[in-house]
Order: structure tokens, then sequence, then C-alpha cells
């Protein structure tokens, strides 16, 4: 599977508390566009478009304690739109 993807990370402390910490991450997968070009391999490659966010927050209480939020979300669209040809998303890439 020939796939290309773009990783974002933000990772910062706050200014006026530096015992919160911040982390961001946004990521995109794209799949099939290049190889899809050619009719030949329509049929053998999933096409998709994957996005997914997460955000993660840190709150130290004392050297030894803190505590932790994160949340995740999710999508993803497949895009091939041949007969006969499954619309899930590919669960694992080889």
């Amino acid at each position: 599977m020939v796939s290309q993807n773009l990783s974002l990370t933000i990772n910062t402390t706050g200014k006026r508390n530096p015992n919160i910490n911040h982390f961001k991450r946004i990521f995109i997968e794209e799949a099939g566009t290049l190889a899809g070009v050619v009719p030949a391999l329509r049929r053998q490659i999933y096409r998709y478009l994957k996005l997914e966010a997460e955000y993660r927050q840190r709150i130290v209480l004392t050297p030894k304690t803190s505590i932790a939020f994160r949340a995740m979300a999710g999508m993803g669209y497949n895009y091939n739109r041949l007969a006969g040809k499954d619309s899930s998303l590919p669960f694992f890439k080889q």
C-alpha cells in the first residue's frame, strides 16, 4: 500500500503556570491516489483519507503526583468508488 502522511505535534508548557503541560497532535493520511492513476491497480488497492486529532493535558500537583487528561478523535473516508470493492478502511497495512 502506498500512502503519504503528515503529522503536526505541538507540546507546550503553560506560561502563567509551568506545572500545566499541553500536547496537541494532528495526523492526516492519504492512500491510493498515486497508485489509483493506473487503471489496472484500482481494484487492488484501498483509496482513503484518514484524519486523527489528539489532545493531552498534564497538571503537576507535587513532584510525585500529577493528573492527566486525554481526548482523541478520528475519522476515515474511503473514496474508492468501484462496484464490488469493499467500502471499509483497511484494518492493517503491509
